[in-house]
């Protein structure tokens, strides 16, 4: 019987190859690997265009956050000066009524007084109340 000797392949040596030579690709192939580069460079420039718009769409929205806040502080801001301006409009006109009536004069001078601290207290114990809650000022169209 005759044995058969394989040669042994050492781990330093490299693994020898089937077929040896120089072959180029066909044209379908380098055809396809064109597309891939193609798709993959588009698909690239996709994904940074969307992260960028992304970016920018971050942006504006946080500005219209911030002035939107802006518009609420100042629409606020309106209201309580729409009541100073009715309060000032009230006492104007009752001074316009004052001044057309002969027997009310306006007051040449303020006096002030001093208050014993018994009376002072007693006077702040005293509520007024609106006998008509219509004629409080009133803002409209808000």
């Amino acid at each position: 019987m005759t044995r058969h000797r394989y040669p042994r392949i050492s781990p330093v040596d490299p693994i020898p190859l089937l077929i040896e030579g120089n072959f180029r690709p066909s044209r379908k192939i380098r055809r396809l690997q064109a597309m891939v580069k193609a798709c993959c460079i588009v698909c690239c420039f996709a994904v940074l265009s969307a992260l960028g718009i992304y970016a920018i769409n971050v942006q504006l929205v946080n500005h219209l956050n911030n002035v939107s806040k802006k518009t609420r502080d100042l629409n606020d801001d309106n209201k309580d000066l729409v009541v100073q301006l009715n309060r000032v409009r009230a006492f104007k006109n009752i001074e316009a009524s004052a001044a057309k009536l002969s027997h009310l004069k306006p007051a040449e001078e303020v006096i002030e007084i001093n208050v014993p601290e018994a009376q002072r207290k007693a006077l702040d114990t005293i509520h007024v109340f609106n006998k008509r809650p219509g004629l409080s000022p009133r803002v409209y169209g808000y």
